[in-house]
């Protein structure tokens, strides 16, 4: 399969068989003869693929860049290894196609390799969901029926979840984690048997006190984190049901606060620790919000039930 796609014309050259790409090595749009297998413990020398500098390669058919938004982003220098299908360990979560670095080729190399992360630093992946329900994944859906990792009810399944792209991110039990940019108006995506339910978490992060002037404190925090949600203490409930607390796990990208002088309210984010605010010397963690009615709490309830074990 020869390239279709270039960001200018210039010469071509072969990177390996089935792969070309342009000349000088900048903006590179490559297609590529798809890998033989998705399955980690059926890869051969043959599906290793270097995508250092590529900015879209085409596997599948399907272009996969490295980061689309804010702004396209080639792949890092160290991006050669094997595409694999990883299921999850989280209930109901169909699982996705994540991309190993490998020191080689050899086959051996992958269970000591490490997963090409984001720049943000989360795995870089093609969620389930995604290919499950757009039409232009087709034969990568074929591919994963074919080879068995996926099932035909959880195809189905996935494909009622609908699209997913970085951030919101979608969970499917309360301790997934998820990633979070303390900057921005944060979101989450809850998935259960009943549907889905979109989550604001905006005020976690956001001093939404006024100014004297009349305008909003604003986001005090830039940086990001790997995150999730859990269950307050027993017996402390909010206006729709148990309590729902935000714990961070892994700052990712540091925490600088943006705002001089800034008092503290909303309390800096720190690994391992809830996500709350300052009130006088008294800390009140912050609770997800619920909705008004339980209705359009019900995905939320759900996952609350399964974490309580209900």
């Amino acid at each position: 399969m020869f390239c279709q796609r270039y960001a200018s014309s210039r010469q071509h050259f072969v990177l390996r068989q089935g792969i070309v790409a342009s000349l000088p090595n900048t903006r590179r749009w490559v297609s590529s003869s798809p890998p033989t297998t998705l399955h980690p413990d059926r890869i051969s020398p043959g599906d290793y693929v270097d995508l250092s500098g590529l900015f879209g390669p085409t596997i599948f058919g399907i272009n996969c860049p490295y980061r689309r938004d804010p702004r396209p982003a080639p792949y890092p220098p160290d991006a050669q290894g094997f595409f694999y299908f990883r299921p999850s360990e989280y209930p109901l979560d169909p699982g996705e196609i994540r991309f190993r670095r490998t020191s080689s080729r050899n086959p051996s190399k992958f269970k000591t390799g490490k997963d090409l992360l984001r720049p943000e630093g989360y795995p870089w992946c093609i969620k389930l969901p995604s290919i499950a329900s757009q039409k232009s994944f087709a034969p990568i859906r074929a591919h994963l029926l074919k080879e068995e990792l996926v099932s035909e009810a959880v195809m189905q399944r996935s494909a009622q979840v609908g699209i997913t792209r970085p951030g919101p991110f979608q969970i499917y039990t309360l301790e997934q984690p998820f990633y979070i940019n303390f900057g921005t108006y944060p979101s989450v995506i809850m998935v259960s048997a009943n549907g889905k339910q979109m989550t604001r978490l905006m005020y976690m992060f956001r001093d939404n006190r006024k100014r004297a002037d009349g305008s909003t404190v604003g986001h005090p925090y830039t940086g990001s984190a790997m995150v999730r949600l859990e269950l307050g203490k027993p017996g402390r409930t909010t206006a729709g049901g148990p309590e729902v607390l935000l714990r961070v796990l892994k700052i990712l990208q540091p925490v600088k606060c943006v705002i001089p002088s800034y008092d503290g309210y909303v309390v800096e984010p720190r690994a391992g620790f809830i996500q709350g605010k300052m009130m006088g010397n008294a800390f009140y963690p912050a609770g997800v919000g619920m909705r008004r009615s339980k209705e359009n709490n019900q995905v939320m309830l759900d996952l609350i039930q399964q974490a309580e074990g209900l």
